[in-house]
């Protein structure tokens, strides 16, 4: 399965606005899960887990990065979604020293 090159730019745009609202840099007080989780569902995309269910784990640490496959549609009678083969979810944390974090999310090829 792939996405459209439209839906792709749409997405990240999506995450761009989350984190950089108007160009200017938000900072978090927890890594914002939640919110890219409803954006990728505005185009019935999940962030997947390694056995290609949705993810539900967590990050942890003052800085790192991830890349998680995308799943498409609904899930399969075992709650695995097809997996995206033209894009991942990439996130990068980096903790300041006032305890906010500072987010960089987009989709990759």
């Amino acid at each position: 399965m792939k996405i459209l090159q439209r839906e792709k730019r749409a997405v990240t745009a999506g995450l761009v606005e989350l984190t950089t609202p108007g160009h200017r840099t938000r900072y978090f007080r927890a890594i914002p899960l939640k919110q890219i989780q409803q954006i990728l569902g505005l185009y019935r995309l999940r962030a997947l887990q390694e056995d290609q269910t949705e993810f539900s784990g967590f990050f942890c640490g003052a800085a790192g990065d991830a890349f998680l496959d995308l799943g498409y549609g609904d899930p399969d009678e075992s709650g695995r979604y097809e997996v995206v083969k033209n894009a991942c979810l990439a996130l990068q944390w980096y903790k300041m020293e006032s305890s906010r974090y500072e987010i960089t999310t987009y989709l990759s090829s």
